[in-house]
């Protein structure tokens, strides 16, 4: 399970980041609430994170506070 995720954040939308971390782009998937929470791009950040597991894809939520995951 990946449980956090912290890295220079390279894109961000309302509704999906792109982080990277040593050389590899994750494309996480976020909550208004942590989109607002987020600072600029090239900055770094923190995410908690779920890694939702299905028999056709694995995808990743971000989230700025454990609260909120």
């Amino acid at each position: 399970m990946i449980a956090l995720l912290r890295g220079q954040l390279v894109d961000k939308s309302p509704t999906h980041v792109l982080i990277e971390n040593s050389g590899i782009g994750l494309d996480v998937f976020i909550p208004l609430s942590t989109f607002e929470k987020l600072g600029e791009c090239n900055e770094k950040v923190t995410l908690l994170t779920y890694l939702h597991v299905r028999e056709d894809a694995l995808t990743l939520y971000g989230f700025a506070t454990a609260e909120e995951r």
